[in-house]
């Protein structure tokens, strides 16, 4: 009965979708992908641009890949209707994965060296434009097999300002840090860090600092760590259950926001950890990963196992912390949403992908103040 209830949303939303969306490209996979980035680079033509997109499957008990796609983004929505330009991912690249991909993330210095975390707890590295060679049976297996971590995890994040450090966290409570280049002993890890508690499902680098990173996890807290440092430099009690996702802002250093099962998303002021800036509170169910816009400072976007991704423009916030409600909801999914990816092309290109073997790009012209500031 459930079941029915949400396809019957997923129906009428698909319906009213023409006049939501400047651009909306569903697309069917053959199995959930459970992460989901975009590319820094594109490709600009006269009358459409070429995107790219990471993403992996997550098929227990199939054969599992890395892929790397193609999205056609329209300059005229004109040409568009008049040419049939294709509104689905077109795979380039199809690299076989050991197990279920549970995140992917590209190295912001190099973007062809990609990271995931592996069932096996091993870390792969891959290199997306390495040639096949033909005497080789297996062209697939990756570079670098980092071998350090316990558990199995899903937390992952390369240093965007120090080329090569990667930090991966688990289900063991610890997060490891790993370096690739210029590490004779590159495939194990340089040390591990311990503040946590129970699971820690997610990691980020400040964009400002490159020592500074912060971690969540299932023992409810936030903390904050210098990576010349085994302990942390804070510890905050972020949310009432296990905290989920954690995004530093690309445009203010003190600016970090973080999501959990307690259903909402926090902002938080590093100058003062005492209490949030702000929580925002519009998911029906747990929020699964929350993402500041490369291009807006006041806009961030949350995923839910509701089934939605909201938008929220921070710079509606008031004094009382009242009047914070989304500035839009995308209802493209019918499970849970896993991960999300704003566009580095252009603002509002949004990637969303779930449980439900439908991974959404959608465009949509955000109205927004012009005076706009957290």
């Amino acid at each position: 009965m459930e079941e029915d209830l949400i396809f019957e949303e997923y129906r009428k939303w698909k319906k009213s979708s023409l006049s939501l969306y400047n651009l909306l490209l569903t697309n069917s996979l053959e199995w959930p992908s459970l992460t989901v980035e975009w590319m820094p680079y594109s490709i600009t033509l006269p009358n459409y641009t070429i995107l790219r997109v990471l993403f992996g499957t997550h098929a227990p008990k199939g054969r599992n890949h890395l892929y790397l796609a193609k999205v056609f983004y329209p300059l005229d929505f004109g040409f568009e209707r008049r040419q049939g330009l294709s509104r689905h991912l077109h795979v380039e690249k199809a690299i076989s994965h050991s197990g279920e991909v549970n995140r992917a993330r590209h190295l912001p210095q190099m973007p062809r060296i990609v990271a995931t975390q592996t069932p096996s707890s091993e870390i792969h590295i891959f290199d997306l434009l390495r040639e096949p060679n033909p005497e080789e049976k297996d062209n697939d297996y990756p570079l670098i097999k980092l071998v350090g971590q316990h558990q199995e995890g899903f937390g992952l994040a390369w240093n965007p300002l120090d080329k090569g450090y990667l930090l991966s966290s688990c289900k063991d409570k610890f997060i490891y840090i790993w370096s690739i280049f210029g590490n004779p002993r590159r495939n194990s890890p340089l040390g591990h860090y311990k503040g946590h508690t129970d699971a820690v499902n997610d990691i980020a680098w400040s964009k400002y600092d490159s020592f500074a990173f912060a971690s969540g996890s299932n023992d409810s807290n936030m903390l904050l760590w210098d990576m010349r440092m085994l302990r942390p430099t804070h510890a905050v009690n972020a949310h009432a259950a296990e905290v989920l996702s954690v995004d530093f802002s690309p445009f203010k250093n003190f600016l970090l926001a973080s999501s959990s099962v307690d259903r909402s998303v926090a902002v938080w002021d590093l100058r003062n950890l005492g209490r949030s800036l702000c929580s925002l509170k519009g998911h029906e169910d747990e929020v699964s990963c929350v993402r500041w816009s490369p291009f807006t400072e006041t806009l961030l976007a949350s995923g839910s196992q509701d089934r939605s991704v909201l938008i929220w423009d921070l710079s509606k916030l008031q004094k009382d912390n009242s009047g914070m409600h989304p500035l839009f909801k995308h209802c493209g999914h019918t499970n849970a949403v896993a991960d999300l990816a704003w566009s580095y092309h252009k603002d509002a290109i949004i990637a969303s992908t779930a449980r439900d073997n439908i991974m959404p790009v959608s465009y949509t012209h955000l109205t927004l103040p012009t005076n706009r500031e957290v």
